[in-house]
């Protein structure tokens, strides 16, 4: 929250919702991979705050927490962009996603 302020972004999220947010997240949504909290700032799966619409706003309804890499990943593409992204990169590389583990 204090990185997105000192950048200039709007922070309009409480530091209870970020909390509830990261209490409802033992996982980065995209990769799945389970968060390091104890390790170091610079390890992949340390966990970083992201928005998903990449307004210059932070709310609780616009910010979800994600690993360290998906969020370098991610940039600043918007959640569905970042989807399709990935998508993208799989089709590329003929690899066949199985949906639903079947």
């Amino acid at each position: 929250m204090y990185k997105h302020k000192a950048r200039g972004y709007k922070v309009l999220i409480t530091q209870k919702e970020l909390l509830d947010i990261i209490e409802r997240t033992p996982r980065c949504v995209y990769c799945g991979v389970e968060f390091d909290w104890e390790g170091s700032r610079h390890s992949e799966s340390f966990a970083s705050l992201d928005r998903t619409d990449n307004e210059m706003v932070l709310r609780a309804d616009n910010s979800q927490i994600i690993c360290r890499l998906c969020n370098r990943t991610k940039q600043n593409r918007t959640h569905s962009q970042f989807l399709d992204y990935c998508n993208l990169v799989v089709q590329n590389n003929g690899v066949n996603l199985i949906i639903g583990g079947e």
